[in-house]
């Protein structure tokens, strides 16, 4: 590995511990199901398809999958050692240790590749990740991806979030401009769904780690807030939300 990628690991295996209690507790699955999986998979049927769970944690989105398409074969990669461990042990499936920036040298290609919130981890090479993705699904494979949104308008906060929150690595994370990436897919992948969205329970639900909120109060707060959310996130336009959606088609 090199530099980055070697931080990035050691970073995620310090962090699983807190990651997996904050984002994977009732109401966090419940913004996950909600929010994002259920726009994210709309008009999307995976059942017996062979998808790919691109940095894939300790596992929750490949269970999410099982639950929706019970026949889904999921196979998880990721750059954390740890998260691979946890992922064989949670779900029972395959996964591999993978730098999606490094390239990927397996024979077998994926109907479909799904990443949460995994490309923005990828800044130090995007163009040599999508490729990597291309490469591993079949021609006319779908991609489906959750990332945060860099045409945010308090994408200047964020940033400077980054640089002082040690759950946080300025240094090989950042957010993504969903127009720009695709254009540094080169052709390769073309662009069938863009959603945004983001708001009150994205930070104070989904994202009750980065904020510090103890479990009572997020449980206080947690179903006025994904009311609201639902609300906020029928604005217009991208600025307004903290990140996006999106399902691309491999084009060549």
């Amino acid at each position: 590995m090199d530099t980055s990628s070697t931080r990035q690991a050691a970073h995620y295996d310090r962090i699983l511990s807190d990651y997996d209690r904050h984002y994977y507790d009732p109401l966090s699955l419940e913004y996950r199901d909600r929010f994002i999986l259920g726009p994210l998979l709309d008009g999307v049927d995976l059942s017996g398809l062979r998808v790919a769970d691109l940095g894939c944690g300790s596992g929750e989105t490949s269970l999410s999958l099982i639950a929706r398409f019970p026949d889904v074969e999921v196979t998880g990669f990721d750059i954390s050692p740890e998260a691979c461990r946890r992922y064989r042990e949670k779900v029972g499936r395959d996964c591999y240790e993978l730098d999606l920036t490094r390239g990927h040298h397996g024979a077998e290609t994926f109907d479909v590749a799904i990443i949460m919130g995994g490309l923005h981890h990828c800044v130090s090479d995007i163009p040599g990740t999508l490729a990597t993705v291309a490469g591993m699904l079949k021609r006319g494979g779908l991609l489906l991806m959750f990332e945060p949104n860099r045409d945010y308008a308090l994408e200047f906060m964020r940033r400077l979030w980054y640089r002082l929150d040690h759950y946080f690595d300025a240094e090989t994370e950042a957010a993504l401009s969903h127009d720009l990436v695709l254009r540094q897919a080169s052709g390769a992948f073309e662009a069938r769904k863009v959603i945004y969205f983001g708001g009150p329970a994205f930070y104070l639900v989904y994202n009750s780690l980065v904020f510090r909120l103890p479990t009572g109060v997020k449980n206080v707060l947690g179903r006025p807030l994904l009311a609201v959310e639902h609300i906020f996130n029928k604005l217009p336009g991208r600025w307004p939300f903290a990140s996006f959606l999106a399902q691309w088609v491999r084009a060549d």
